[in-house]
């Protein structure tokens, strides 16, 4: 990777549209696809030159931006400042045909170099910040933290738990009037 080879910070932001499944039930894939294009030409023109957009799926979007700073610190700094601006951009309406659409977006944030070492386990990172920006209300942003994987990792673990509890007969139910 090139954050590596010239020793300085890129980051990952992974974008989920919020409110676009509403709008893509609502009035149909065609509307739905004409609001992804918009999007992607907002990233695009919101973004230095030397950035990458990238479809995911759906409704997401990557965003890798390298060669940001050598401090970290410095880096998250620009990474946000690109975070709060893609916000601003994707808050504002976007009219298809005769609709206007108002959606918004949660960006996840992931650093690299720092700790993750494959494209895949970066991505995943900036993925679960992206969800955890989604359960504060959407509209945000949030910068991947371990502790969020050590969350996920343990709700996991619970949910087996459980169902392993059940198949064993260790839950009971009582009713108390």
């Amino acid at each position: 990777m090139s954050a590596e080879r010239y020793d300085r910070m890129s980051a990952v932001l992974f974008i989920d549209l919020d409110r676009f499944k509403i709008i893509n039930d609502s009035l149909g894939h065609a509307v739905g696809d004409r609001l992804l294009n918009e999007v992607a030409a907002r990233l695009i023109g919101t973004l230095r030159s030397a950035d990458t957009v990238a479809r995911q799926g759906g409704d997401e979007f990557v965003v890798l931006l390298e060669e940001l700073q050598s401090d970290p610190e410095r880096a998250a700094v620009i990474a946000q400042s690109l975070a709060e601006k893609l916000l601003r951009v994707l808050k504002d309406p976007i009219t298809v045909g005769n609709h206007e659409l108002h959606t918004g977006a949660s960006i996840g944030i992931a650093l690299f170099p720092m700790g993750a070492g494959t494209a895949d386990e970066i991505l995943k990172q900036a993925d679960a910040a992206m969800y955890q920006a989604k359960s504060q209300g959407g509209g945000t942003f949030n910068f991947y933290l371990p502790s969020m994987q050590m969350a996920a990792a343990g709700r996991l673990e619970i949910e087996n738990d459980l169902r392993h509890a059940i198949e064993r007969g260790e839950l009971e139910l009582f009713y108390q009037p």
